[in-house]
């Protein structure tokens, strides 16, 4: 008696697996078709506007970084940062424990000393022109007392 058990419980779940695959390629299949003719349809009705995407040009607004190189290891606390952008810009820089505010010459250099603490430093360098533009840096120095 057990062997009928189990063989019309085998059964069962052979014939369920069976119906219930014919019903999910059915959806599948009817979903497809739904698709093509909706598609079909549409491009009946109203043809796709095609649209031409002309890119943006990249602004020419940059700031570099003369002195120190980046990821460079400083054995003083003080340094001289030295960099240049656009003439007579705006110059934020962000230190770890230092703001200054400058701005750029008439031939877009600049100049001044940031305070370093110990240890691993990221200094952030953004600089603002007259017409809105935005150009942006990070310096990353190491200051340490040790002998190298």
């Amino acid at each position: 008696m057990k062997k009928e058990v189990l063989l019309a419980i085998i059964i069962g779940i052979t014939l369920g697996l069976i119906i219930m695959a014919g019903v999910k390629f059915n959806s599948i299949k009817s979903f497809i078709t739904s698709d093509e003719k909706q598609a079909t349809i549409a491009d009946a009705v109203s043809p796709t506007p095609t649209s031409t995407i002309t890119p943006t040009p990249k602004s020419t607004y940059a700031i570099s970084i003369i002195s120190p190189e980046n990821e460079s290891i400083i054995e003083t606390s003080s340094f001289d940062l030295i960099g240049k952008t656009s003439p007579l810009s705006t110059v934020v820089i962000i230190a770890e424990e230092d703001e200054i505010i400058l701005q750029s010459g008439p031939q877009g250099e600049f100049e001044t000393s940031v305070d370093l603490i110990g240890g691993e430093n990221i200094i952030e360098i953004t600089s603002y022109d007259s017409q809105g533009g935005e150009a942006k840096t990070n310096l990353t120095l190491t200051y340490t007392t040790a002998d190298i």
